[in-house]
């Protein structure tokens, strides 16, 4: 694991802010004391901010679950063209975080409805795609009526890069 000097990032802004909203939302509470020069890229930090979760060990993901996930959205979300790689950078470490079945749904309709995802798999109905999802992220398909999933600003705010 390598480290990243924030004056060879040409996107410094995004990440200095994307560090430090990771550090804020871990609860870090001598984030002022850290150093952003030798800041590992792959860190993890573990979600804090939902009290369910603490007890619960962050969600690994294989290559393999990444590269079936990557497929669904479309090439500038994952970094194509000189675009920021909001698949690595967001969406999976997003993803790692522990949650209830219900998240679970809210995002997969999120993904589902998102000018980021790739069309084709739009056409098959949202059931489809939300088995199909919980199939990548290796959890139980709970059964909900697609009306009744609805998008809270908690999870709008959170997954903002795929509105």
């Amino acid at each position: 694991m390598g480290t990243v000097n924030i004056l060879d990032l040409d996107k410094s802004k995004l990440s200095i802010s994307y560090i430090v909203q990771r550090h804020i939302e871990a609860g870090i509470d001598n984030f002022i004391n850290q150093s952003f020069v030798n800041h590992p890229k792959s860190e993890v930090l573990p979600d804090k901010t939902n009290s369910n979760n603490n007890d619960n060990p962050i969600r690994q993901f294989t290559e393999e679950q990444k590269d079936i996930l990557k497929s669904y959205f479309i090439a500038p979300f994952k970094g194509s063209g000189n675009n920021i790689n909001y698949f690595d950078e967001n969406l999976v470490i997003d993803l790692k975080k522990n949650r209830v079945g219900i998240e679970y749904a809210k995002i997969a309709k999120l993904i589902y409805e998102s000018p980021k995802s790739v069309k084709r798999f739009k056409d098959k109905p949202f059931t489809q795609w939300y088995e199909t999802f919980c199939s990548i992220m290796q959890i139980e398909v709970k059964k909900y009526k697609p009306s009744t999933i609805k998008i809270d600003d908690k999870i709008k705010n959170e997954f903002y890069y795929l509105t």
